[in-house]
């Protein structure tokens, strides 16, 4: 699939993140190469949004190497890395005990 866009392999070498004294990201070594899609897949609470934030400059990098295109750029700001992320939440159904049942003037749920 060509999306007409440049893309760039990114590299996390022993990436760390500690808030105070609490490590909440230790030693990630990942490789994502160019045009690869990856899922980051865990419980609660393991690191993904923390190293997907450090990745797209919005968490400071405690500790370790992050590479986009061959570039280190632990230092650069956010605005300057021209890269997005996605988050995604399991769905929410009509049947789903967690769905939001929301009800307007006249209006019929549907089943």
């Amino acid at each position: 699939m060509t999306t007409g866009f440049p893309v760039a392999g990114i590299s996390l070498k022993r990436l760390n993140e500690t808030y105070g004294s609490l490590p909440v990201v230790h030693d990630i070594d990942l490789e994502i190469v160019d045009k690869e899609v990856i899922i980051l897949v865990g419980p609660s609470g393991c690191g993904k949004s923390t190293t997907l934030r450090m990745i797209a400059g919005l968490d400071e990098i405690s500790g370790g190497g992050l590479r986009i295109g061959g570039d280190l750029v632990n230092d650069v700001l956010s605005k300057d890395r021209d890269i997005a992320m996605v988050l995604s939440n399991k769905p929410l159904s009509k049947t789903s005990p967690s769905a939001p049942r929301r009800r307007m003037r006249g209006a019929r749920l549907k089943a």
